[in-house]
């Protein structure tokens, strides 16, 4: 039998090798989708947004359940991390796009939040609840549910997540409209208090710890017209976002109009457009929903430089030449990283590995992996011993076809930040022979000064030599199901 390749004319064979090689140099996994275009009002954006470290957890039943609206404004209004929490994944919903139903259909709506959630910039979470179809009670449904399972589910988000601030969709009555919205809002305030309670779910204690929220409350819902009451705090989701160029609104219709099988199709409206929030438990509050909470830098030990840093990049970025930004952002990163690794800060470090990684392509990062100078400096030989600054960094390292881009960008960052360029010498094997996602990691080190003698950006691995999670793609399922 004549094999694939020998039905192509020897003309194209030459070609298709070449195509393959050079597929095979940006790695298994390059995307073959035009890139995004990414302006520089977005690069001042992100960076804007790394400044502030509060963070909130909306709490819903079913996928669409959330106010899209409310998680754009809480993202990029307000710049915190922002969490949705389905209770299920629709899978006892309707499909108006196809056959698919039960199983099937809660893997499309499963896709349709993820989508949803890269329009409006919120991340999303489940528990393992059921969506059986329409249920009249509460407790039909938390019957169904197996309550404590679910608890314990809803508990090991807010322990996980750490948020300051929990929002409800649905109140705890009749009012919600379907036993699933009713029973997400009573697990959500009884979660509330079990999950800083450390004898509740104690077998979870062995990989987070408990957590207290400064305040849960409802995002006001009505089947029917409800007269605003003078104490309850004001969002004004219409807001226009200059930066990004839409309003909170208009990002929510692009993100509602995901839900396709559900029929949904949401305009894209500017102009101003109020939510209401009720405080339910926790701390009172008069004005603003995060009363009390310390949303700066300056909540973690040490964090106080890395908002500095961070203020310092806000100030003098120049959206013609955002990559300029790079050497304040990589000490940031240095900084951001000593710090003790609470959800949060891992969050706002892998974003700024994001921003770092967009603006090292922007630079030309992958043309400078040679051993050339980054950035204006003073030309030193390589014998020469001059000043720490103007050495060379020098890195063992595998061929560039055994590297990771992670490498590249790691080194790359190190490498902006001393203004040193890098010198890669000739191969030395694998580290003690074990299969690494990053050769020669352990002799690549950097001098951070009086911080000590540190791995790459400092203390990225430990005694095995293993990458942190962060960049550990073997455990990027269990990050998600997490």
């Amino acid at each position: 039998m004549r094999s694939a390749l020998s039905a192509v004319p020897r003309r194209h064979v030459a070609s298709l090798v070449l195509l393959a090689v050079l597929t095979a140099s940006h790695g298994a996994l390059a995307d073959p989708r035009p890139r995004e275009p990414y302006a520089g009002g977005e690069a001042a954006h992100a960076i804007h947004r790394l400044r502030t470290v509060g963070s909130v957890l909306y709490v819903a039943a079913h996928p669409d359940d959330e106010n899209t609206a409310l998680l754009a404004w809480l993202t990029h209004v307000r710049d915190l991390r922002t969490g949705y929490l389905s209770l299920t994944r629709g899978d006892g919903g309707q499909n108006l796009i196809g056959p698919e139903l039960g199983a099937p259909l809660g893997v499309i709506r499963t896709q349709e939040l993820l989508a949803a959630r890269r329009m409006d910039g919120a991340e999303q979470r489940f528990t393992r609840a059921l969506d059986f179809g329409f249920s009249k009670s509460s407790d039909e449904t938390l019957l169904a549910w197996q309550r404590d399972s679910v608890l314990a589910d809803v508990v090991w988000a807010i322990r996980s997540f750490q948020p300051d601030v929990i929002v409800t969709r649905f109140p705890p009555d009749s009012t919600a409209g379907h036993g699933h919205h009713t029973a997400s809002a009573i697990l959500a305030e009884e979660a509330f208090a079990a999950a800083a309670d450390p004898t509740r779910f104690p077998e979870q204690l062995a990989r987070v710890r408990p957590w207290r929220a400064k305040r849960l409350l409802w995002n006001v819902f009505s089947f029917g017209r409800m007269a605003p009451d003078s104490t309850w705090l004001v969002a004004d989701v219409g807001a226009y976002e200059p930066l990004l160029g839409r309003s909170m609104n208009e990002i929510a219709g692009v993100s509602r109009s995901h839900h396709r099988s559900q029929g949904f199709g949401s305009a894209e409206r500017r102009g101003t457009s109020l939510q209401y929030l009720v405080v339910k438990q926790g701390a009172p509050a008069q004005r603003d929903p995060f009363e009390g909470v310390d949303v700066s830098w300056g909540r973690y030990p040490g964090g106080a430089a890395v908002g500095e840093l961070l203020a310092q990049a806000d100030a003098s970025f120049d959206p013609r030449h955002p990559e300029r930004v790079l050497p304040i952002l990589a000490r940031a990163h240095a900084a951001m990283a000593r710090l003790a690794p609470e959800p949060l800060v891992r969050q706002r470090l892998a974003e700024l590995d994001a921003e770092v990684f967009v603006l090292l392509e922007i630079r030309g990062g992958e043309q400078r992996l040679d051993a050339r100078p980054l950035g204006p400096r003073r030309r030193v030989p390589d014998r020469e011993p001059g000043p720490a600054q103007d050495r060379p960094w020098r890195a063992r390292s595998l061929p560039r076809a055994r590297r990771t881009p992670v490498c590249d960008h790691l080194e790359l960052l190190l490498a902006v930040q001393h203004d040193r360029r890098i010198d890669r010498p000739r191969d030395r094997g694998r580290d003690g022979g074990r299969r690494d996602p990053c050769p020669g990691w352990r002799g690549l080190r950097a001098d951070l000064g009086d911080h000590g003698e540190r791995d790459l950006l400092g203390n990225l691995r430990d005694d095995e030599g293993q990458l942190p999670e962060r960049f550990d793609r073997e455990r990027g399922a269990q990050q998600l199901r997490d």
